[in-house]
C-alpha cells in the first residue's frame, strides 16, 4: 500500500480522492467501464437510459465499496471513461465531490493528469475536468 495514502487521510482532507495512473498494489479495482457496459447494453435505444445509468452506476458503486483497515471504507475505480459518454448524462465532478466527503475514491485515470486537471484521454483532445476544489491526491 502506497505510505502517502494514509498521510493524505491523517490530514482529515474535505474529499477524500486518489488519481494515479496506474492501478494501485493491494486494491481491488471495480473495471465501472466493463460492467456498466455489460448492463447497460441492452437499454442503449430506451429514452430512459440516463437514469438507468444513474441507478446502476449507484448499485456499483454501493455494490464494490470495502472496508480496508488502513484506509477506511474505500471504492477503487478502474476504466472510467463510460461515465463520460454524453448520452448517460453522469455528472462525474459532482459524483467525485459528493461521495469522496464519507468514502475514499481510488481512481486509476487513463488519460492525462496535470496538477488538478483531468484529461480525457489526452489534454490536446478530449473532455477536461477541473478539480481544483476538490481535495486529492495523485500519484
Amino acid at each position: 500500500m502506497q505510505g502517502s495514502i494514509p498521510d493524505f487521510l491523517d490530514q482529515n482532507p474535505r474529499n477524500k480522492i486518489v488519481i494515479s495512473k496506474s492501478e494501485l498494489p493491494d486494491l481491488q479495482y471495480l473495471n465501472i467501464g466493463e460492467e456498466l457496459a455489460m448492463i447497460l447494453k441492452d437499454k442503449s435505444l430506451t429514452r430512459r437510459l440516463s437514469l438507468i445509468a444513474e441507478t446502476e452506476i449507484q448499485k456499483l458503486i454501493d455494490k464494490n465499496v470495502i472496508s480496508n483497515p488502513a484506509l477506511g471504507k474505500l471504492i477503487a475505480i478502474k476504466n472510467p471513461g463510460i461515465l463520460l459518454e454524453p448520452e448517460l448524462k453522469f455528472n462525474l465532478l459532482s459524483f467525485l465531490e459528493n461521495f469522496s466527503r464519507d468514502i475514499l475514491i481510488v481512481m486509476c485515470w487513463p488519460g492525462e493528469i496535470r496538477e488538478k486537471t483531468l484529461f480525457f484521454l489526452s489534454e490536446n483532445k478530449g473532455i477536461k475536468i477541473n478539480l481544483d476544489h476538490l481535495s486529492l491526491l495523485r500519484l
